[in-house]
């Protein structure tokens, strides 16, 4: 339900649940090899909830601990959503080191066991780690590779994601067209599928875009309605990364008011 049009209702029920899941989670830490699975489960799932409701060093450290627990080194699909988990919290928390090395061995395993879906990801993760760092050539590599696999699975929800994020490669090569026409692809796809926080995401980076250029105007609009979007959602870490965004905007088109006001 996290990549439907009910995820905003299924967070909020996550958010009432959020000391159950807790307690979920201490529970099976603590019935010892057997409960490494159970633990390793929960962190494979949360991980749109931790990441749109800010819950990041949180997160980080439940998977740490799940990772870490006797019977939970097992190399297997379970211990691979896991580490996806910790791959997307620490790149949020801007620690590339820690990510980088989950990605990779979550890309090592999914090798292993021969899980196509698993190997894309990992790509994926390791793509975006790669423009973050400013190697757009690798960034590319990665990405077109898990793209292929996402098309041939036909695969929407992911074709999506690298789609965004093979624009985020354009765009930090100053290619500004073809981040505008991945962006778009990756936003339609998200539409399709009703993914409200997906199509928030393509909104901000077409945003960027649409900034850099110099199209306050479109930037406005495209910010505003992803800021909407989240509120909606709740989601804190991106409510204020829009809202500084959109202030961004607002300040270079002499709208000082507004400006003030979203930075506040």
């Amino acid at each position: 339900e996290f990549k439907g049009a009910n995820q905003g209702a299924w967070l909020n029920r996550l958010e009432a649940e959020h000391e159950n899941l807790r307690a979920g989670l201490d529970w099976s830490l603590g019935l010892g090899p057997e409960g490494a699975e159970k633990a390793l489960r929960f962190c494979g799932a949360l991980m749109r909830y931790w990441e749109l409701r800010g819950y990041l060093s949180e997160g980080r450290e439940w998977c740490a601990r799940a990772l870490n627990a006797p019977g939970g080194q097992e190399p297997n699909m379970t211990r691979v959503r896991a580490l996806t988990t910790s791959c997307a919290l620490a790149f949020r928390l801007n620690d590339y080191t820690a990510a980088q090395s989950y990605a990779q061995e979550s890309l090592l395993i999914s090798r292993e066991v021969g899980d196509r879906g698993g190997i894309a990801d990992s790509l994926g993760d390791l793509g975006a780690l790669a423009i973050t760092l400013g190697d757009s050539v690798s960034a590319r590599t990665y990405m077109e590779e898990s793209l292929a696999i996402f098309r041939e699975m036909g695969n929407p929800d992911r074709m999506a994601r690298v789609l965004n994020h093979l624009g985020s490669v354009a765009f930090h090569q100053k290619d500004y067209v073809s981040a505008h026409t991945f962006y778009t692809e990756s936003l339609a796809l998200r539409r399709e599928m009703g993914d409200t926080g997906g199509v928030a995401m393509a909104l901000v980076n077409l945003g960027t875009s649409a900034q850099q250029k110099g199209d306050y105007t479109s930037a406005r609009v495209f910010y505003e309605e992803s800021l909407t979007i989240y509120r909606e959602l709740g989601s804190r870490t991106f409510i204020a990364s829009t809202a500084n965004y959109l202030g961004n905007v607002a300040r270079r088109q002499g709208d000082y008011m507004s400006a003030r006001a979203l930075y506040k």
